[in-house]
């Protein structure tokens, strides 16, 4: 059995050619992180993973400031020096946004079902995942053909070559896996996607998650089956083993 070297991969505040993140948003999101998707991830009951936090130049001195769990390890050359370090036949790249969440079970079951090819990359994924709206109170259903929950088995010979490497992991979601014709879809619901007032796309793209819905909006999407439950002792039930306490 090939030797395999995990890594749970989030992209904290990677620097954009297009977009610079205000230092506001960094510090926020680090705080949203440390309580809730940094939780979801410690509570993991497969624990043999590294955790990369990739971040960016700009900031830098912000982010070597702040107060970082023992876990997390910062990343500002993409990968390069840590996977000098790693003599494993393949890295696991299981990619993380830094707002939304991991089932307990998830990276056991990233862990239980390896695939490989000696001479190029190939990838698991979670598609079928839960949606939190954590404004309008409900958890719903997400589904992205190419979403970003994807785990990269990348065989040696792509890691060892930092070029390679790049072009292979540190892609757009779309050409990271998820549209590969052999890719491994697992299990449904092992990710939950938090929907809230800093999400990256609202600071970007203007979406403003917080709007709240309408009473014939809310019925609309339960009628289709996009509302799971707004009950609150169900929401609490569902994200327990996302390490949610409370809500």
């Amino acid at each position: 059995m090939p030797t395999v070297k995990h890594i749970i991969k989030i992209y904290f505040d990677y620097d954009r050619p297009d977009f610079v993140l205000p230092q506001q948003w960094v510090v926020d999101r680090f705080k949203l992180f440390s309580e809730t998707t940094l939780q979801s991830i410690l509570g993991q009951t497969f624990r043999d993973f590294d955790l990369w936090i990739i971040c960016g130049n700009r900031n830098e001195e912000l982010t070597r400031s702040f107060d970082w769990h023992p876990r997390c390890e910062r990343i500002y050359d993409l990968g390069k020096a840590a996977l000098e370090q790693i003599g494993a036949d393949y890295v696991a790249i299981t990619r993380m946004d830094s707002d939304d969440l991991m089932h307990r079970d998830a990276m056991r079951e990233v862990a239980d079902n390896p695939v490989f090819y000696a001479d190029r990359r190939r990838c698991t994924i979670f598609r079928k995942s839960l949606a939190w709206s954590v404004s309008n109170k409900f958890i719903g259903r997400h589904y992205r053909e190419d979403t970003p929950f994807v785990t990269q088995f990348i065989p040696r010979c792509i890691y060892k070559d930092f070029d390679k490497f790049l072009k292979t992991s540190n892609v757009s979601h779309g050409r990271m896996g998820g549209r590969d014709p052999d890719t491994i879809e697992l299990s449904e619901n092992k990710i939950c996607v938090v929907k809230h007032a800093i999400n990256i796309t609202t600071v970007i793209k203007g979406r403003d998650y917080t709007k709240a819905l309408t009473d014939e909006q809310r019925e609309k999407m339960k009628s289709k089956g996009q509302i799971v439950t707004d009950d609150p002792a169900e929401m609490l039930r569902l994200l327990e083993p996302f390490g949610v306490k409370e809500i």
